[in-house]
């Protein structure tokens, strides 16, 4: 019966799709873009960008509230969908099941995700020598070990992710504020350097390479105050007082030790671009690289494609998580489902870095 349902609903988004591309498509500038990854994703990133940039400058906070809420769960399950995607064999060459890849990236997610529950519950905690970090450290070896013994990686991946995970390991240690902070806006490029890396054709790195050096400069900007000109015409949000978010508590998230206002307000609108780009590259630009053809899919093939990669089962739990994360929005208070989110979010950059020395290069993609 559900998937009945599922199918019908799909049937009926490609029937609006394909309605509204009878009428667009007739320009022959529209339909060159639409038929074409590299021009499509370079118009696409364009327009989330002249979209998020003013989003970022004066409603920073309404961004960095709803995105979590629209796009927080799904660009976690995309994130370990295309992580476990594709991985060969290093010594046979041969493909690896891509939904055992992803079972077993997902069972550790939910496995860190289970412990840093459990730390912040504040049960663990008296236990002298555990570190804040230890679910994300074990969750980050546990990738190595299964990279090494399920793709047999070579010696040079397990030492570059080896060395990524150990440096992250030791800042955290040691400056783990710092380091949090500086995650909050580094790991934001890092799904821009997978976009790189993934690039199907010259040309999609070339608008992957372009597209990163963009989202750089624009972000390096937004720290540094160069758009502050744009406030003559109207003032930024400067909190949401029934979510009890303001510029203060979200702006330290990304520079801690400042209590300079209007630092924080900058590195507030860094964040809010940055998190949403972020959500773009890994549900748009990521996925297209994936595809064999360069023009796009139907929502029906999308999901056949979402059930090949993950399996009936990886899939259908893929979904209960996401409606599981939106209910948790809905029935809980607004801070705590916050709180719940961005701890189970905790694994995700590390799993992005770690996994970034195994990814395949474009060369690579199967399609």
């Amino acid at each position: 019966m559900l998937e009945r349902s599922s199918s019908n609903l799909l049937k009926f988004f490609d029937e609006l799709r394909f309605a509204v591309l009878r009428r667009t498509l007739r320009s022959s500038a529209i339909h060159t873009v639409y038929s074409h990854r590299e021009y499509r994703l370079a118009v696409l990133f364009m327009l989330a960008c002249a979209v998020y940039l003013p989003l970022a400058l004066y409603f920073p906070l309404a961004v960095l509230a709803a995105g979590p809420v629209i796009w927080g769960f799904p660009h976690i399950i995309s994130s370990m969908r295309y992580v476990a995607s594709g991985v060969q064999n290093d010594t046979t060459k041969a493909p690896i099941d891509s939904r055992l890849m992803f079972a077993l990236i997902a069972m550790v997610y939910v496995g860190v995700t289970a412990w840093r529950l459990t730390l912040d519950r504040q049960i663990l905690e008296h236990i002298p020598g555990v570190p804040d970090f230890m679910p994300e450290l074990a969750g980050g070896i546990i990738i190595i070990l299964i990279m090494t013994s399920v793709r047999r990686a070579g010696f040079a991946r397990v030492m570059g992710a080896s060395t990524i995970l150990g440096t992250v390991g030791y800042s955290t240690w040691h400056a783990p504020i710092a380091t949090a902070a500086v995650l909050v806006l580094a790991h934001n490029l890092v799904a821009m350097l997978y976009w790189i890396k993934l690039s199907k054709t010259s040309r999609d790195r070339h608008v992957a390479i372009g597209a990163t050096a963009f989202f750089s400069a624009v972000t390096a900007a937004l720290l540094f105050g160069k758009f502050d000109f744009l406030y003559s015409i109207m003032q930024p949000q400067s909190e949401i007082v029934w979510l009890g978010l303001s510029i203060e508590s979200l702006g330290s998230m990304a520079l801690p030790y400042s209590d300079d206002y209007v630092q924080l307000a900058h590195a507030a609108s860094a964040y809010a671009f940055g998190q949403a780009i972020h959500y773009f590259v890994w549900l748009k630009a990521i996925p297209e690289q994936h595809l064999r053809l360069s023009i796009p899919t139907t929502f029906t093939t999308s999901a056949k494609y979402l059930v090949r990669d993950l399996g009936r089962r990886g899939a259908t739990a893929a979904g209960l998580l996401c409606l599981a994360g939106i209910a948790t929005w809905c029935i809980t208070s607004f801070h705590e489902a916050r709180e719940l989110y961005f701890l189970a979010a905790a694994f995700h950059g590390y799993m992005e870095l770690v996994a970034f020395a195994f990814s395949k290069n474009a060369t690579q993609l199967a399609g």
